[in-house]
């Protein structure tokens, strides 16, 4: 039976491994049912398996040997993440070879059916020069939408938004047709939050900037303000009557 492949277990793992894709492919059966009933782990699982593949996959390029994930057999996975690969100090052509180098060593016999059989190169082998750079921007945009989810997500990020749009001094300032942007930058944790949220409106935009602690179980904002090009509104501050 053909090892796997490490490229086409890390593209499954990042773009469908939510769904336990990549452990179907790996033939790990009952770990992907669970991965896929959990969806990912909650996103945890999900990550921690697109990481050990995408390192995994590096590290074999340059010249290890075992890897930190093996299909249902305990096999390694077969190529890295260049067409090269570092071995004893040179690198030498890796993907889609090894089935030729094998053959042909193990009989010589077999030398013209192999050349035959590596020249039938897969879709994958023979657009590896943009495949791969596409798939790695491919990953890296998957992070950045996984961290935005999380940032928005989080109930710093709702209600610092629901507090600015329901203030009347921010629809004054920046107007009522109010809509968050899409990247925020700052980092959520279970006990601290910093988030620069930037703000768009019909009169102009802002940046609100949060900062809050968590106390038993309650998120206290010692920072909540609307930041514009020409005034600071303070959120927390109380209303004039």
């Amino acid at each position: 039976m053909a090892r796997k492949n490490r490229i086409v277990a890390l593209l499954l793992a990042v773009f469908l491994g939510i769904f336990g894709i990549d452990r179907f492919y790996l033939g790990k059966t009952k770990t992907a049912i669970l991965k896929l009933i959990t969806l990912g782990g909650l996103g945890i699982w999900w990550f921690i398996d697109s990481a050990l593949l995408l390192i995994d996959a590096f590290l074999y390029s340059l010249g290890k040997e075992r890897g930190f994930i093996k299909d249902k057999n305990g096999q390694e996975l077969r190529f890295g993440l260049s067409a090269y690969r570092c071995k004893n100090g040179v690198f030498a052509q890796d993907w889609f070879t090894e089935d030729t180098a094998i053959a042909t060593r193990n009989n010589p016999e077999n030398l013209s059916a192999a050349t035959a059989h590596t020249r039938k190169k897969t879709w994958l082998g023979r657009h590896w020069r943009w495949a791969l750079p596409a798939a790695i921007v491919l990953l890296v945009l998957v992070i950045i939408l996984g961290v935005m989810s999380i940032l928005k997500g989080s109930e710093v990020y709702k209600n610092a938004v629901a507090t600015a749009m329901a203030s009347p001094r921010v629809s004054e300032k920046i107007g009522t047709d109010i809509d968050d942007a899409f990247f925020v930058s700052g980092e959520v944790s279970d006990s601290t939050a910093n988030l620069k949220i930037p703000l768009t409106g019909s009169k102009g935009r802002g940046e609100i900037y949060v900062r809050a602690s968590q106390i038993a179980g309650r998120w206290h904002y010692e920072t909540l303000i609307l930041h514009t090009a020409d005034e600071d509104i303070d959120l927390l501050a109380p209303r004039a009557e």
